[in-house]
């Protein structure tokens, strides 16, 4: 049973709560970062823990990327999977998808009246307590309310066939589960339209899988939320500031079992040029 403090967050039809819970998100992310917490000191251990367990997982797969999302590797995949990889065209050199994201570079390609980045910093200062998401504090929004607002943002509709968009390098990431925290045979590269769809190519280096990842950013709340393939049923979501830093925290939702997972993303550094 949900705290009665929160129970206006539950009223309405289930479209009306996830526009409030957006509204709320939205203003709840921009208030100045930085500000007064009950949880900063939470969300420092958990920055501390973090970083640790990244300089691991990036160790583990430094020896991998050298042989990952090169021309000759995305070339292959192309022929032998049926989706489309939108943002492999033209004559760009691999190197370019993995370029880092800063957040003036993204401001500069995303144009929206952005004040500050804010940094989803998940089971810290964003978190989940007694069936409510709280950010900084406030609460947001009804638990489920958050997971199918963020199943709306992830499920878009793909550019036209024949759209050529210019797409935006937010990096090569590997992705550590809360059952890998050594290291991971996972990786993720993400790219973004100037129209805020997220595109990117998902590659397990144990099974040889390889996935397009599909979502598009709400750039009030500068929150993405993306698909892996064909799946509809895990939601995965991320700050796009979060995306500017070494390691940043995911959200996973498992929309079958009504649960929520912490991940974790590892940047990765672009391996040398005569490994393209």
């Amino acid at each position: 049973m949900a705290n009665p403090k929160t129970r206006p967050l539950y009223q309405g039809a289930p479209a009306a709560r996830r526009s409030a819970a957006d509204a709320r998100l939205g203003k709840a992310v921009r208030k100045a970062p930085g500000g007064p917490s009950s949880r900063n000191q939470i969300a420092t251990a958990r920055g501390n823990s973090r970083a640790s367990r990244a300089n691991s997982v990036r160790n583990q797969v430094n020896p991998t990327r050298r042989n990952v999302f090169n021309r000759n590797w995305m070339n292959n995949r192309i022929g032998r999977y049926p989706q489309r990889w939108h943002y492999w065209h033209g004559n760009y050199p691999a190197s370019r998808w993995w370029r880092w994201a800063t957040w003036a570079s993204v401001t500069r390609w995303v144009s929206y009246n952005w004040n500050a980045p804010y940094y989803y910093n998940y089971d810290a200062t964003v978190y989940l307590d007694d069936d409510v998401v709280y950010a900084d504090d406030e609460p947001i929004a009804a638990y489920d309310d958050y997971v199918d607002s963020a199943k709306e943002l992830a499920e878009v509709q793909d550019p036209p066939a024949d759209s050529e968009l210019d797409w935006e390098p937010l990096g090569t990431w590997a992705l550590s589960t809360d059952r890998d925290h050594d290291g991971s045979n996972m990786m993720l590269q993400f790219v973004l339209s100037k129209d805020g769809h997220l595109s990117g190519t998902y590659y397990n280096t144990t099974t040889d899988n390889t996935q397009r990842i599909k979502g598009s950013l709400d750039k009030d709340t500068q929150r993405l939320a993306f698909t892996i393939g064909d799946s509809d049923t895990t939601i995965l979501e991320v700050g796009l500031d979060n995306l500017t830093k070494d390691q940043a925290p995911l959200w996973a939702h498992f929309t079958k079992t009504g649960t929520t997972q912490t991940w974790l993303l590892v940047r990765l550094e672009s391996p040398e040029p005569d490994a393209e």
